[in-house]
């Protein structure tokens, strides 16, 4: 089994190339068919990135677990199409469910799959409202 965080030599380079530490990486959980569905709480993971026109932004490359293992956007997007669910969890908030999301909010940049929250009626257990992980 590797021990790298990340799925593709894209995503190691990128993150290294932008000095992310390493963090753990654990196996997701199997979905087992007579259980429901297991589930995560987690963190985004940012990245600070530079487009052709020079403008520079943030967005979110993965998420941090309680356990601090680290997933990519790619490997939460691949464990919610097996039917695992993942949340954010803010202190006297309910938890908002994490889901795909086609790219990048900001109009130039395309970076894909990425992830954000479904609404509810609070912003502030948004993917994108939380700490930095």
């Amino acid at each position: 089994m590797q021990s790298d965080y990340t799925s593709s030599s894209t995503e190691r380079a990128l993150c290294d190339q932008a000095g992310l530490p390493r963090l753990k990486r654990l196996g997701l959980p199997r979905r087992s068919t007579k259980r429901k569905a297991s589930y995560r709480i987690a963190v985004p993971y940012w990245q600070s990135v530079t487009n052709k026109d020079g403008n520079t932004h943030q967005h979110i490359i993965g998420v941090v677990t309680k356990s601090e293992a680290f997933y990519t956007n790619k490997e939460v997007v691949d464990s919610l199409d097996k039917g695992h669910e993942w949340y954010t969890e803010v202190e006297k908030e309910p938890k908002a469910k994490i889901k795909e999301m086609g790219h990048c909010p900001k109009s130039d940049c395309h970076h894909k799959p990425y992830l954000t929250t479904d609404p509810d009626h609070t912003t502030k257990n948004n993917l994108e409202n939380l700490p930095r992980g």
